[in-house]
């Protein structure tokens, strides 16, 4: 854990825990590590409820959590469950689990039992599916989002050796069948040949080390030539982006298009090769990739990424306490006693009247037609209350609206092989 420090004096550190033999190392680890430093441990426990009896394991997995004095807290994953990109989708609402029981705790540091086999398994995969030097990188040992980082402490650690530590303890352990089951990837990977755990482990530190001179030259290049607007439009001097060699330029185009658009996963490479090449050429016009738009604006001195209103979220309802989450980049706040309010787009304002009025702010605020549309208005009762062009923050009576997307433009290079600052 020495890598991941400076911790507060008493750390407070959640893990994330299956019941497998990994994870239920980890959570031994961990705990070891805590004692020393006084700290807190909480194990979370996701029954993603795909499989009949999930329910009972994530009650014998919480016990055991809590006969090795960690508290334990069972996340359930509610509603209807996908018919396909299960894996994908059970990922994605697992970690939104995670992230949201870390943020009610106030535990700033999230654990995972990723470790070297399962880093290689992700570097196979990539490579089968031609993925380029950044993506065999693999997994990173440190993720930031906004509100905690993810660890991954266990990533040079081979899988033997974590179940030998796991044999030595007496500790038990569940066995997942989704892990072999050759419906996924993984499972049809792991029904293969042995993979070469250290060769591939090999190209990842490799691969890494080049991602990482790729990030120092992308901050650089932003901390220069980049001009984000609050709302989430992102401006910087074409002729600038145009100076940068193919692989910068296209990383730079990858990562705008994740910040505007709220997405966890970058567009594929070889549409976002074709962009790069049209917008060096474009004198002026509009090019759309991933839901955002990428304008070279007339006189081509300026490219500006935002999101693509034909792409936006329908509004979404939110009442009573709590937060919502919209078009994966806008978190409104409502707090005790709020009423019921909506969250939508400008340009799905009903009233003209009032949609003429707002469209005319944000043109006065030099924010492009298309990338106003898109815009968050909170209604109350057919009324705006709360937008992110009025004068003052962005608050309201019981109510907060931040833009908060997934994704930053770059990650600061850290020292450390496969250590990371992804956000």
């Amino acid at each position: 854990m020495a890598r991941f420090s400076p911790f507060e004096p008493r750390p407070r550190l959640a893990v994330a825990l299956s019941g497998g033999a990994d994870s239920m190392a980890l959570l031994a680890l961990a705990r070891d590590w805590l004692r020393e430093r006084e700290g807190d441990l909480l194990a979370l426990i996701v029954d993603h409820g795909l499989r009949p009896g999930s329910d009972r394991e994530a009650t014998r997995v919480a016990g055991w959590a809590r006969a090795l004095g960690a508290r334990a807290e069972i996340l359930r994953w509610e509603g209807p469950k996908p018919v396909s990109r299960i894996q994908e989708r059970a990922r994605e609402a697992r970690y939104r689990l995670l992230r949201d029981a870390c943020r009610r705790a106030g535990v700033l540091h999230l654990a995972t039992a990723h470790h070297r086999d399962d880093l290689a398994e992700t570097v196979a995969l990539r490579r089968m599916r031609g993925s380029g030097a950044r993506g065999l990188a693999g997994m990173f040992a440190e993720r930031f989002f906004e509100e905690l980082r993810l660890l991954r402490p266990l990533l040079a650690i081979p899988r033997a050796r974590l179940e030998a530590t796991l044999r030595a303890r007496g500790l038990p352990r569940l066995e997942d069948p989704s892990n072999l089951d050759p419906r996924f990837a993984r499972g049809r990977l792991r029904h293969g040949p042995p993979l070469p755990v250290a060769a591939l482990f090999d190209e990842a530190v490799a691969a890494a080390r080049r991602r990482a001179g790729l990030e120092a030259a992308l901050a650089s290049f932003c901390a220069r030539h980049l001009r984000p607007h609050p709302t989430g439009l992102l401006e910087v001097s074409a002729t600038a982006w145009r100076a940068l060699s193919p692989e910068p330029a296209e990383l730079f185009l990858e990562r705008a298009a994740m910040v505007a658009a709220g997405s966890p996963y970058p567009p594929r490479r070889r549409k976002l090769a074709a962009l790069a090449a049209t917008l060096r050429h474009l004198g002026e016009g509009r090019r759309t990739l991933a839901g955002c738009i990428f304008e070279i604006v007339p006189g081509g001195r300026r490219l500006r990424i935002g999101r693509e209103p034909g792409r936006i979220a329908p509004p979404l309802a939110s009442g009573g306490e709590g937060t919502v989450l919209w078009d994966r980049r806008w978190r409104l706040e409502t707090g005790l006693g709020c009423p019921p309010v909506t969250i939508g787009a400008l340009a799905a304002i009903e009233d003209a009247a009032l949609r003429r009025r707002l469209f005319a702010r944000a043109r006065a605020c030099g924010l492009p037609r298309w990338f106003a549309a898109g815009l968050p208005v909170v209604v109350r009762d057919g009324r705006p209350v709360l937008w992110p062009l009025a004068a003052g923050p962005r608050r309201g009576p019981a109510l907060r609206l931040v833009y908060a997307p997934r994704r930053r433009m770059t990650e600061p290079p850290v020292e450390g092989i496969l250590v990371s600052t992804f956000c």
